[in-house]
């Protein structure tokens, strides 16, 4: 899903799944949008009680109280590769920290939209960002390696910063505490161990991210944004071979393979092939 060439068309399929079983309850509702370069205030009503609801609380950990997803109301059941908090509620801290102090602007993505070739080899987190489309956006920044561990997942070594996909991720999440400075456990009710000093990070930060709902509406924003390069450039694709297995043109994905659903890259190059077009393609 990450640090490779199937990063836009990966998560189209996933945002295809998702609203498939949306429409399956309601018919009506269609996954929006977040244009975070506009609504760019912790209070704009994407964090309102009737949508996302907001921020979390710091005197529970940054657990989020407001909304239909607040703690004791949405409980997280899966988590990332060797997480022992294990927390089982979402956690915001929105711009906290040196990751992420704000949000990405227009001007930064009419940067990555004037990069025309959409990747370039090696195909990971180490293509330089200016001659990749699909890596400026993603949004790493002078990486030396990457490589994938059975246990740890698909890691990289980058001494930039983090941008425009990654930004808004750490940007919610933010960084909640060093762990030796928090008294309690996250149960609020037992005195917490006092482990090596690390940085905790919010609910979207993890590879687990889905569990905060408003990732959805992030990726659909960052879909959006891959439909506006494809009518700027055509439809195109890189690379169509030699690239890692699942990231080349016709390379069936992982894991949807494995779940019977037989989809590639070069297949995700429409939207309207999959039933939908956004407000911003239409004159």
């Amino acid at each position: 899903a990450h640090m490779g060439p199937a990063f836009f068309p990966w998560h189209r399929v996933f945002l295809h799944l998702f609203q498939e079983q949306i429409s399956a309850i309601d018919p009506s509702v269609v996954l929006p949008y977040w244009n975070w370069t506009v609504d760019t205030a912790p209070d704009s009503y994407l964090w309102q009680d009737d949508f996302m609801g907001g921020n979390g609380v710091k005197a529970e950990g940054e657990a989020v109280l407001t909304g239909p997803f607040q703690k004791g109301k949405w409980a997280i059941t899966v988590f990332d590769y060797g997480d022992t908090n294990q927390f089982p509620y979402i956690i915001r801290d929105f711009g906290a920290g040196s990751l992420a102090p704000d949000l990405p602007t227009q001007e930064q993505v009419d940067e990555a939209l004037a990069i025309a070739t959409y990747d370039a080899a090696p195909w990971d987190s180490t293509t330089p960002a200016s001659v990749s489309f699909r890596n400026f956006f993603e949004g790493w920044r002078d990486c030396a390696e990457q490589m994938c561990d059975p246990n740890a997942g698909v890691v990289n070594t980058c001494t930039g910063g983090h941008e425009l996909h990654n930004r808004v991720h750490l940007w919610i999440a933010g960084e909640v505490a060093f762990a030796h400075e928090l008294m309690m456990d996250h149960d609020g009710m037992t005195p917490a161990a006092t482990p090596e000093p690390e940085i905790i990070l919010g609910t979207m930060a993890a590879n687990s991210s889905p569990n905060d709902p408003v990732f959805f509406l992030h990726h659909v924003n960052i879909d959006r944004i891959w439909s506006q390069w494809l009518a700027r450039y055509g439809q195109v694709y890189l690379p169509e071979s030699g690239g890692p297995y699942g990231h080349n043109l016709n390379d069936l994905m992982w894991p949807y393979e494995g779940i019977g659903l037989q989809v590639s890259p070069g297949m995700m190059l429409d939207s309207r092939d999959w039933g939908y077009v956004y407000d911003t393609e239409l004159t």
